[in-house]
């Protein structure tokens, strides 16, 4: 059965729970907390596509239908609000997100959008100018594939300009970072330093000495010395990045690792704990323990954790990373890059302690997303899964391959085989565009965020941001989605628009299509009697306004589990 028949055997399901609530609670008296009139809803209910109104009592959907029937639950104690036409939508799930960085991004070195080298060293040079000397100067954003000669950089000007500072910077995606000479000092590397298994440090083709960038785990070499978060510091990151998912609409974020270290990793699962006892989670957390073969005795001390704190925590994923970024020419792949012969690539994570992480996870409960880019990532993710099905069936476990950004165009059909979810970003194939073909040549681009060729296979696509390598809004992905467009509209045609996804499949995407791979889509991302009340109102009709127009669309209500957690003022 391919994943969207099961999605649709979900809301069929449920209906029939609805019909036997309703029939069940005929005599009792029809009252609700709160009333919504008069909108353009959709529900992504197959029986029910669109409503105008809703009935929401305490944190679940009562009543889904039209005005007239909304306001036989209305009480003197129930809130009514007017939505004057306005467009309501389920709750929005992005499945992938990294939370705490996000919220750690907010504090740290802005480089996103400079054009050139020199625009990051006077960012950083006006940090220099601000702080102590051998204070920690930390950011994140660079992309050298955005400058004009396109090349890595390397640390000298770098270290020049922060010669009593050590500074780190992250490149776009944080598959690789920059570091300055003191940085390097302090963590005791020199030309005699060796290349880390599952990375690489990049080297003068000379001397040998390291050029200030590490790729993948050789990023270990440096942030083992930088100064770690506090406990607060953890709790603030999560709290301002909750605050931003709820502005835009985020309901539910799937956090795609929350740590690649256990105890730090447990540690931001009491953090998420206490927040929701707390009832300061705003949103509902699907979280995935993150990290590597390293730690492979620690992943499952704990079962799984599922609908803690009323469904706004659930623990029950583990996220391990075969390969790196196809920026940093990290991800690995089944021939050489175009752009560098004889390079294919890392293996971050070997395949045979994934496999065991896999067979772990089947016989403890827990899910598996194995984060894949390259074509050899995701053909090695669907080999290791094919053998482990043989003795531990993995259909109904839902795996997932995180990013699926290239795939032999051979191995889509084998998704829906196994009952793998492709959680795939849209906003990557944009922000990738200009480069993706350099890396891999005209043929091999033809997998490159191929969202037609997967939907069309049968299996469905849990749509997500990869905030903060992203933009957090899910309307500018949407808008990826459906136009294969930058931001500023290029190429009118869109970039391999035979690829793009209809309005209906990027919104389910993210809204039942994530829950699904969370395995909520009894829970949540429709709105039907007896679901948990998550929605977002949007300021425009985003299934019918021209696509451009989504880049400007607001949210301007976002509600969970009943609760107004976030208003604009233009909704006052």
């Amino acid at each position: 059965m391919s994943h969207k028949k099961k999605v649709l055997t979900g809301f069929l399901v449920l209906s029939m729970s609805a019909f036997t609530y309703s029939s069940c609670n005929k005599h009792l008296e029809k009252k609700a907390d709160l009333v919504l009139l008069n909108g353009t809803i959709y529900t992504i209910d197959e029986n029910r596509p669109e409503a105008e109104a809703l009935a929401i009592e305490r944190d679940r959907f009562v009543f889904v239908g039209n005005n007239a029937g909304a306001k036989k639950y209305i009480t003197e104690k129930t809130t009514v609000i007017d939505l004057k036409d306005k467009t309501v939508t389920p709750g929005l799930i992005d499945s992938h997100v990294h939370l705490e960085w996000y919220g750690r991004y907010q504090e740290e070195v802005h480089l996103h959008g400079t054009t050139n080298f020199d625009d990051v060293l006077k960012i950083v040079e006006q940090h220099v100018k601000r702080i102590e000397p051998g204070e920690w100067i930390i950011g994140a954003g660079w992309d050298h594939e955005d400058w004009p000669d396109k090349k890595l950089p390397t640390h000298e000007r770098l270290s020049a300009i922060s010669p009593q500072n050590p500074v780190l910077l992250e490149r776009d995606g944080a598959h690789s970072v920059l570091v300055n000479q003191t940085a390097m000092n302090l963590a005791g590397i020199d030309e005699k330093t060796k290349d880390i298994k599952g990375g690489q440090i990049i080297r003068d083709s000379k001397t040998g000495a390291p050029t200030g960038i590490f790729v993948d785990r050789a990023k270990t070499l440096i942030s083992s010395i930088k100064p770690q978060p506090s406990y607060d510091d953890r709790v603030r990151y999560i709290l301002n990045a909750v605050d931003s998912c709820i502005s835009v609409g985020l309901t539910s974020v799937h956090d795609a690792g929350v740590f690649n270290e256990p105890s730090l990793a447990y540690q931001m699962i009491d953090i998420f704990k206490v927040l929701a006892e707390k009832g300061k989670l705003k949103n509902r957390i699907y979280a995935m323990l993150g990290g590597n073969e390293v730690y492979l005795d620690n992943y499952f001390q704990y079962p799984p954790m599922i609908g803690y704190g009323n469904h706004h925590l659930t623990f029950r994923s583990i996220k391990i990373a075969l390969d790196g970024a196809m920026g940093s020419r990290g991800a690995l792949l089944l021939d050489e890059y175009s752009d560098m012969p004889g390079h294919r690539g890392s293996v971050v994570t070997e395949s045979d302690a994934i496999k065991k992480i896999a067979i772990d996870a089947v016989n403890k409960d827990f899910q598996l997303n194995v984060h894949a880019i390259g074509d050899s990532a995701s053909r090695l993710s669907l080999d290791l899964f094919e053998e482990v099905d043989a003795d531990y069936p993995i259909h109904e476990r839902r795996f997932r391959i995180e990013h699926l950004q290239l795939i032999s165009l051979e191995d889509i059909p084998r998704l829906e085989k196994l009952g793998v979810i492709p959680s795939m970003q849209a906003y990557h194939a944009i922000s990738d565009m200009n480069w993706a073909e350099t890396r891999v040549g005209k043929e091999r681009v033809k997998g490159n965020y191929a969202w037609r060729k997967v939907l069309d296979s049968g299996v469905i696509i849990a749509g997500g941001s990869d905030i903060p390598v992203v933009p957090i809004n899910p309307l500018w992905s949407i808008y990826a989605s459906v136009t294969r467009r930058d931001i500023d509209g290029l190429p009118e045609e869109g970039w391999y628009p035979e690829e793009r996804m209809s309005r209906e499949e990027a919104l389910k995407s993210y809204t039942i299509w994530g829950a699904y791979a969370a395995f909520e889509e009894k829970l949540k991302g429709s709105i039907e009697v007896g679901k948990l009340a998550d929605l977002v109102v949007f300021s425009k009709d985003i299934t019918k306004i021209a696509a451009e127009e989504l880049l400007t669309t607001k949210a301007l209500l976002t509600i969970v589990g009943g609760d107004i957690v976030y208003k604009r003022k233009e909704f006052e």
